[in-house]
């Protein structure tokens, strides 16, 4: 056993070295031609250089390999090479491979390289070639593998390359090559690969690229083809992987294509298709990824695709689908992302997709389902990603067996006809991330169950019948960034112990019933950049403490019973953008100190209490678009300073006492 593991070391150890050079002296008479490259390539930058400069043959040099007098293979990528590709090299008409993948080589591609007559693999991506590809590369008769992706080669597919009889894997997507596919090239019969995408060609498919019958992978997304499916692509029998997105295609998607029953993968999404979806692509049993989003497709949901068991990525979503759920694709039991969104779907959710229990991303939304929430849906507990907002009249309650749904991240049920409680039995989703629950009929209090979702960072629940007071325990919701609660029934104090929320950016409780004073521990909240607290019952003054929220920018705090002066300490709020205090009961003077707020750009003082001048330092605001200080009691005269307001577009001082 051990002289058997030894043999073994042995000839990887030689295979190793064989792949990063062996010794020049086989191949003596063609170093001079790769010193050539050598010393034009910049030489000092490459990463490996090892053996080139040496003058003992028996030395190998990295990445060139010789055999049976000439050189057999340079493999140079990732190397940090810069320069051109050589003419010189035309004479190595006994290379096979040659790889400088991966480099700063530019200019054109040298057409005195077609003598290189003995070529199996060319690796040319990731440089920064420019010209065309040249035609009279088509003498390579034993080429078949070609990566030129990546580069900045233009111009035309070369029609001569049809004579490019051993051609397997042909890549050159993400260039700016143009034109039309040649028809000619089904003539290249035993090519597998073929990559185009990411380019600017046009025209038509080729139907005649139905005699490429070993094609396993065909690539042509993000061009600009018009025109329809060749229904004679039928023939492709042996194509795995077929991208032709974001195009511009049309006509319906032909049934012939029910053939093709090795795909995996079809990418057909962001074209102009009509038609329906052909009941036919159930024969496509191996089809595990789906795309025919973004583009006009109509009619129904194939009952029949239930035999489409391998799929696991459908996605259909921005079309003009109509009809309900197939109940029977709950036999789609691998499906792990599923997108109808954005079409016209009506029907009750199907109660038996529960057997889905691959399903991690849902989106259903923007459609017109009706009925409820299927309790059975518990049963998925891979999910993450659920998007049901925006089905007008989605009704019914928030089913509490949902709470066993604990890997989901993102839960929107937002413009639905939801109704009923909040349950709090959902404090289970400890995963949640985002929950969207705005512009519903939920009604109830806010469960202080809740707070055991550490990780929410995005709550909205505005726009319902919400009422009862903001839970003391949400306080414990450390990654909260956006909590809106606006428009709702909400009433009693705002939680003083919210304080430790110090990752909350915007907090919108406007437009409720809250009442009491404005905490001084929010100071803490030093990350909060929007704080809406307009429309509620707020007394007492405005706390100077605040102005250590320095990130503050839009601070509104109109249409309550707020009272006092303005805390000259707010002046520490350089980044306010938006500051709105209006219809209060403020009393006392206008701070000089405000006029450290170089960010302003309104500020709206109206209908309050406020006496004394109007202060000569505000002339600083020269990024104010509006003030508004009508309907107060202030006196004296219009600074002349304030003509330095450049920006100022609305000044309002009705109702005061300014001569």
């Amino acid at each position: 056993m051990s002289l058997v593991v030894n043999c073994l070391l042995l000839f990887a150890a030689l295979t190793l070295h064989t792949s990063h050079g062996s010794s020049m002296c086989d191949c003596a008479n063609q170093i001079s031609a790769l010193m050539n490259f050598y010393n034009s390539a910049n030489p000092t930058a490459w990463t490996r250089s090892d053996g080139w400069v040496s003058s003992n043959c028996s030395v190998s040099w990295y990445g060139v390999s010789c055999a049976g007098g000439s050189l057999a293979a340079i493999s140079l990528p990732y190397n940090n090479i810069t320069g051109t590709l050589p003419d010189s090299w035309s004479s190595l008409i006994n290379i096979t491979t040659l790889d400088l993948g991966s480099n700063s080589l530019y200019w054109t591609l040298p057409s005195s390289w077609a003598a290189l007559s003995q070529l199996t693999a060319l690796y040319l991506y990731g440089n920064n070639f420019n010209g065309s590809l040249p035609p009279e590369w088509s003498s390579m008769s034993k080429l078949s593998t070609l990566w030129i992706f990546g580069t900045k080669i233009a111009g035309q597919l070369p029609t001569a390359w049809s004579i490019m009889a051993s051609m397997v894997d042909l890549q050159m997507y993400s260039n700016s090559i143009t034109g039309a596919l040649p028809s000619e090239w089904s003539s290249m019969t035993n090519i597998a690969k073929i990559q185009l995408g990411g380019n600017s060609l046009y025209g038509t498919l080729p139907s005649a690229w139905a005699a490429l019958r070993q094609l396993t992978t065909l690539s042509l997304y993000a061009n600009h083809f018009y025109g329809t499916l060749p229904a004679e692509w039928s023939s492709m029998t042996n194509i795995t992987t077929l991208h032709l997105g974001a195009n511009s295609l049309y006509g319906t998607l032909p049934s012939s294509w029910a053939a093709l029953r090795q795909l995996t993968a079809l990418d057909l999404h962001d074209n102009n298709f009509n038609g329906s979806l052909p009941p036919e692509w159930s024969s496509m049993s191996k089809l595990s990824t789906l795309w025919i989003f973004g583009n006009r497709i109509a009619g129904q949901l194939p009952t029949g695709w239930d035999n489409m068991r391998s799929v696991v990525d459908l996605q259909m979503h921005s079309n003009s689908i109509t009809g309900p759920l197939p109940p029977q694709w709950s036999s789609m039991t691998n499906i792990t992302t599923l997108n109808l969104a954005d079409n016209s779907l009506y029907g009750t959710l199907p109660s038996t997709w529960a057997a889905l229990q691959q399903l991690t991303n849902l989106y259903l939304y923007d459609n017109n389902f009706n009925g409820s929430l299927p309790p059975e849906w518990s049963s998925l507990t891979g999910l993450v990603n659920v998007r049901l907002e925006r089905n007008p009249i989605l009704g019914g309650v928030l089913p509490p067996e949902w709470s066993s749904m604990m890997s989901v991240t993102t839960l929107r049920l937002e413009a639905n006809s939801l109704y009923g409680t909040l349950p709090s039995s959902w404090a289970a989703l400890r995963q949640l991330t985002a929950l969207d629950l705005h512009d519903n009929n939920f009604n109830g209090s806010l469960p202080p169950e809740w707070s055991s979702m550490s990780k929410l960072s995005t709550l909205w629940i505005f726009g319902t019948k919400i009422a009862g007071q903001l839970p003391t325990a949400w306080s414990n919701m450390t990654s909260m960034a956006d909590l809106q609660l606006y428009s709702n029934s909400l009433t009693g104090p705002l939680p003083p112990e919210w304080s430790s929320m110090t990752n909350i950016t915007t907090l919108h409780l406007g437009g409720n019933s809250l009442y009491g004073m404005l905490p001084r521990s929010w100071n803490a909240l030093r990350q909060l950049t929007t704080l809406y607290l307009y429309g509620n019952n707020f007394n007492g003054t405005r706390p100077p403490e605040w102005s250590s929220m320095s990130q503050i920018m839009n601070l509104y705090i109109f249409s309550t019973e707020v009272s006092g002066t303005l805390p000259a300490a707010w002046g520490n709020m350089t980044s306010v953008n938006y500051l709105r205090l209006h219809e209060n009961m403020l009393v006392g003077s206008l701070p000089p100190s405000w006029s450290s707020m170089i960010s302003l750009r309104e500020l709206r003082l109206d209908s309050n209490t406020l006496n004394s001048s109007l202060p000569d330092s505000w002339s600083a605001f020269r990024n104010v678009t509006t003030l508004r200080l009508d309907f107060n009691s202030i006196s004296g005269t219009l600074c002349s300073s304030w003509s330095t307001m450049t920006s100022l577009q609305l000044l309002t001082l009705a109702s005061n006492s300014i001569g």
